[in-house]
């Protein structure tokens, strides 16, 4: 999947990076990006993939930031949405998972079979879905404890990752399930972003 291998590809670009930029906010109509530092990103990445992770926090850090899932569909997902060995069916859509992300959701099932025991069909269940069929609450998700960092940054963070890599804007919205205005709304946006600081590297403000 193109959009999984864009991911690894700037995960390596910035390993070799010496100094991280902060980013630098962009506002047209009511568009705003808010993004996460690249070496949050890193770090939260690292940490997912390894055995330490809560295996929930894990699959849904995964999902939004190799797959660019947002907080609505990560809170409609159902058991009955896995597509096992490596896909997962989103909005009438099969998507082939990044096998970090195939890894976390195996992970997870066998953490939910071993310690969750309500009624519940959604994927991703909490203390409160043990009593009730109900999805895990969007204020769960956007808990700094939970993942770190907000779910809807780290997904401007992943698209941003697509633009800087010259995903045009046809694959960016199918890859990012966005509105084509919508996608070319952040190539814009990101585009200026890095033009910008390709003058700050020019001027030698950022290495």
């Amino acid at each position: 999947m193109k959009q999984t291998r864009a991911f690894f590809i700037w995960i390596a670009a910035r390993k070799r990076m010496r100094r991280l930029d902060s980013f630098i906010p962009w506002r047209r109509s009511q568009f705003r990006t808010h993004l996460t530092p690249y070496a949050a990103v890193l770090e939260r990445y690292r940490y997912w993939t390894s055995p330490d992770a809560h295996p929930k926090q894990a699959l849904t850090g995964l999902l939004v930031l190799v797959h660019c899932l947002r907080p609505l569909e990560l809170r409609r997902l159902k058991v009955s949405d896995v597509r096992p060995p490596d896909e997962l069916e989103l909005g009438g859509r099969h998507i082939k998972l990044a096998p970090p992300v195939v890894a976390a959701l195996d992970r997870y099932l066998a953490w939910r079979a071993e310690n969750y025991t309500g009624p519940s069909d959604y994927l991703l269940v909490s203390a409160a879905g043990r009593m009730s069929d109900r999805p895990i609450s969007k204020q769960t998700l956007s808990r700094p404890t939970f993942l770190g960092i907000g779910p809807s940054s780290l997904r401007q963070t992943a698209i941003r990752c697509l633009v800087q890599l010259g995903v045009d804007g046809l694959e960016l919205a199918a890859q990012t399930r966005l509105q084509l205005a919508a996608a070319q709304e952040y190539q814009l946006a990101f585009g200026q972003q890095m033009d910008r600081e390709r003058q700050l590297r020019g001027n030698g403000f950022i290495s």
